[in-house]
C-alpha cells in the first residue's frame, strides 16, 4: 500500500516538469510571434538584442533602454467597451436611460436624459412642473397636500360645539344653535350673554340680577315692574318697595318687608280704620279729625294720672273707679266757694307736649318692630311687676270700700288723696 503512494507522487511530480516545459516552449514561440521587428538598443551600460514593435494582437506590456525602444510585447487587450448612460446623473425632473451608449460625443442631458411629463392632479393650484408631484392644494375648497405630495386630499371635518350647521369639510361653522353666535372667523360657537342674567346655562337664564326676573321662555331677564303702593311717596324704581309714606303726620309708615304702607297706630284708640280712630279707650275723646284720642280730663280732680285721679280737690270724694270726682254735700251751707282750678305754667305745658310727642314716637316705632316674645327671665320680671301693680290697686280699693261704708259727720268731707283715706268738717 505505501509502495502505491509514492509511486503515484513520483507520477504526479513527472506530470508537472513536462507541463511547465511545454508552456516555457510554448511562451518562447509566442514570444517570437509577438515581435515583428527586433533592434540592438542600448539598456544601461550594455547593448541587447530588443524588440522595437510587436506584431499584431499584441502591445507593449513594458519598455526599457534608450528611448524606451526596448519593448516586452504581451497580448492585446481587447478595446473597452463604449460608455454608457448607467453612472451619468439627470437633473430633477428626468428619467435616466441606462442602457444608452453615449457615442462619440459623449454622455450628456440629451443622450442619457428624458424629461418626465408632468401629471395633473386634481385640486392642485400649484404644480412642481413634472410628474404627479403638487407643492400647494386649493385649502380654500378644502384641500391639503397627501404626505407622498401626489395628491390633493379633502380635509376631514372637525366637530365644533354648539354648531347646528357645518361645513363638510374642516374646521367651519356656518349656524350656531340658539343662543351661541359665531366667533374666531366661523371656527366656534361663543354663548351669547343673556343681560342683567346672573346664573345662565346655554341659552337659558337660570337666576337674573336684583331687579329683572326671568321671562317665561326663560331665554330674557325682564324688568320687574313698579308696583302701585297706596299712599307710597317715596318708591324704588322697580318692585314692592317703599321708603316713605308721607311725612310724620301723613299717619302712614312703610311696612317691615317695605311692600306696602301701613297705619302708624293711634295711642290710646280701642278700634282703628286705617289713621282714622272710631273708638278710643275709656277716659279718652277723638280728636275732630279722628286722628287722636284726647285725653279726658276727670272734673274737680287736683292730681290725675292718665285716666285715674289719684287725688281730688277738698270737698270732693273719688269714686270706687277713682275716674270720678263727687261733690260732697255741706249741710247748711247756703253759698259755696271752691278752690280755682290748678294752672300749669308754661314750662309744665312745654314738658307734657314734649312726653305726648315722645309717647307718639316711642308707640309708632313698637309697630313696626316684630312682637317680642317674653320667655325665661323677661316673662318672670313681668309677672312679678304685674302681680305688684294688682295687689297695689286692691289694697286702693278695700281702702275706699271701707271708707264709702262709714256714716260722715255733718258738715264733713272725706276723699282719697296721696294714698289716704281723708275726712275734713
Amino acid at each position: 500500500m505505501k509502495t502505491n503512494y509514492i509511486l503515484l507522487g513520483i507520477a504526479s511530480i513527472v506530470v508537472i516538469l513536462v507541463m511547465s516545459a511545454k508552456k516555457k516552449e510554448a511562451f518562447r514561440e509566442g514570444q517570437a510571434q509577438a515581435c515583428t521587428e527586433r533592434d540592438v538598443v542600448r539598456v544601461g551600460n550594455r547593448w541587447e538584442n530588443c524588440c522595437v514593435r510587436c506584431g499584431q494582437g499584441y502591445s507593449a506590456t513594458s519598455t526599457r533602454g534608450d528611448g524606451g525602444r526596448c519593448l516586452t510585447c504581451g497580448v492585446a487587450r481587447p478595446p473597452p467597451p463604449p460608455a454608457t448612460c448607467a453612472s451619468f446623473t439627470c437633473p430633477p425632473g428626468n428619467n435616466r436611460n441606462t442602457t444608452q451608449q453615449c457615442g462619440e460625443t459623449g454622455c450628456n442631458l440629451t443622450t442619457c436624459c428624458t424629461k418626465i411629463p408632468r401629471e395633473e392632479i386634481p385640486n392642485c393650484i400649484r404644480h412642481l412642473g413634472w410628474g404627479r408631484n403638487c407643492l400647494e392644494c386649493d385649502g380654500e375648497n378644502g384641500y391639503k397636500l397627501s404626505c407622498g405630495k401626489d395628491n390633493c386630499e379633502l380635509m376631514p371635518i372637525v366637530e365644533i360645539p354648539n354648531c347646528s350647521k357645518q361645513r363638510n369639510w374642516g374646521k367651519y361653522c356656518i349656524n350656531c344653535n340658539r343662543g351661541y353666535k359665531l366667533a374666531n372667523k366661523n371656527t366656534q360657537c361663543d354663548l351669547i350673554p343673556i343681560p342683567n342674567c346672573k346664573v345662565q346655562e346655554h341659552e337659558f337664564c337660570l337666576n337674573c340680577n336684583e331687579g329683572w326676573e326671568v321671562s317665561k321662555d326663560g331665554r330674557k331677564c325682564d324688568r320687574i315692574p313698579m308696583a302701585d303702593i297706596k299712599h307710597c311717596t317715596k318708591q324704588r324704581e322697580w318692585g314692592a318697595h317703599c321708603y316713605e309714606c308721607g311725612d310724620k303726620t301723613s299717619g302712614w309708615t312703610p311696612s317691615p318687608n317695605k311692600e306696602k304702607c301701613d297705619a302708624i297706630p293711634i295711642k290710646n284708640c280701642a278700634k282703628q280704620t286705617e289713621i282714622h280712630c272710631d273708638v278710643c279707650n275709656f277716659g279718652y275723646e277723638l280728636s275732630e279729625d279722628k286722628r287722636k284720642c284726647n285725653l279726658i280730663e276727670i272734673d274737680n280732680c287736683s292730681d290725675q294720672n292718665g285716666v285715674i285721679c289719684k287725688e281730688c280737690k277738698i270737698g270732693y270724694h273719688m269714686s270706687e273707679d277713682r275716674r270720678a270726682c263727687a261733690l260732697l254735700p255741706i249741710a247748711n251751707c247756703k253759698t259755696r266757694e271752691e278752690p280755682a282750678p290748678k294752672k300749669m305754667t308754661a314750662e309744665e305745658a312745654a314738658a307734657e307736649a314734649e312726653k305726648e310727642k315722645e309717647d307718639e314716637e316711642q308707640l309708632r316705632k313698637q309697630a313696626m318692630e316684630p312682637k317680642k316674645k317674653l320667655v325665661g327671665a323677661d316673662f318672670a320680671s313681668f309677672a312679678a311687676a304685674k302681680a305688684k301693680q294688682q295687689a297695689e290697686e286692691a289694697k286702693q280699693q278695700d281702702g275706699f270700700r271701707e271708707l264709702s261704708r262709714q256714716t260722715f259727720k255733718a258738715n264733713c268731707g272725706s276723699g282719697f288723696g296721696k294714698n289716704q283715706l281723708y275726712s275734713i268738717c
